[in-house]
C-alpha cells in the first residue's frame, strides 16, 4: 500500500532588510507547490518532540529530498487559506536511511500576530 501525499505550498523566507529602526523585516517569497507531501496534524504521538522557539505543534510534514535547506523561517499551507510556520531548522535525513523520496521532516506552527 502506497501512502497518499499531498501537494503543499511552500513560501520560503525572503531577504527584506531592515526597516528605518534597524529592525529585520520578515517577508516572504512567491509561494512554490511541492508535491509528493505527506501531512498530518498535530504531533505524533510516539515521538518525543521539544517546543522548539517555544510555540506549540499544530502539524507535521514531510518534503521530498532537497526541501530541507529552503524552510527555516518559512511558512506553508496545505490548502493556501491557513499558512502554519516552520519551527526549527529542518535538516536532510542522512541519504538511505529513509524509504521512500521524503528528504525532512517539519515541525509546523500556528503564524498568528
Amino acid at each position: 500500500m502506497r501512502a497518499p501525499t499531498v501537494t503543499l505550498r511552500v513560501r520560503p523566507r525572503a531577504d527584506s532588510g531592515t526597516d528605518r529602526l534597524g529592525n529585520e523585516v520578515i517577508s516572504y517569497a512567491d509561494a512554490v507547490s511541492v508535491p509528493g507531501c505527506l501531512w498530518a496534524p498535530g504531533t505524533p504521538a510516539d515521538l518525543a518532540t521539544d517546543r522548539p522557539e517555544g510555540a506549540s505543534v499544530t502539524a507535521t510534514a514531510h518534503l521530498p529530498r532537497g526541501w530541507a535547506k529552503y524552510l527555516r523561517g518559512a511558512i506553508v499551507s496545505l490548502d493556501g487559506t491557513e499558512w502554519l510556520r516552520v519551527l526549527g531548522e529542518p535538516r536532510e535525513f542522512p541519504e538511505g536511511s529513509v524509504r521512500g523520496p521524503w528528504g525532512c521532516y517539519v515541525l509546523l506552527g500556528r503564524a498568528d500576530g
